[in-house]
């Protein structure tokens, strides 16, 4: 970020990467809760093998959401982290979205 860029920032003329990061976050939980409303209404129709797998991928995925999340609130500038956790937000929604049409 330039320094102009930072100016910009600080007077609320323009979003720091953190704030970006953080509206990101909430847009991509909004998703995630409408369809994981879906998965749960569908849920009761599932066989104990489909419920299984869904909830043992869902359990790996929420592991890493709360590593990165964890990772991030220590250093919020951590780049990498912020990938890895969009990628592992969309694979979440991803996987609700799959399981959602079963």
């Amino acid at each position: 970020m330039s320094t102009f860029e930072k100016v910009l920032a600080k007077v609320g003329l323009m979003d720091t990467p953190q704030r970006s990061r953080e509206r990101r976050i909430q847009e991509q939980q909004a998703a995630i809760s409408y369809w994981n409303d879906r998965v749960q209404a569908r849920r009761v129709q599932w066989d104990r093998v489909t419920r299984d797998a869904f909830d043992r991928n869902l359990k790996v995925i929420d592991e890493s959401v709360a590593q990165y999340m964890q990772i991030l609130k220590q250093d919020p500038e951590d780049e990498l982290s912020v990938e890895m956790l969009d990628a592992v937000m969309s694979d979440k929604m991803s996987l609700l979205r799959d399981f959602a049409d079963l």
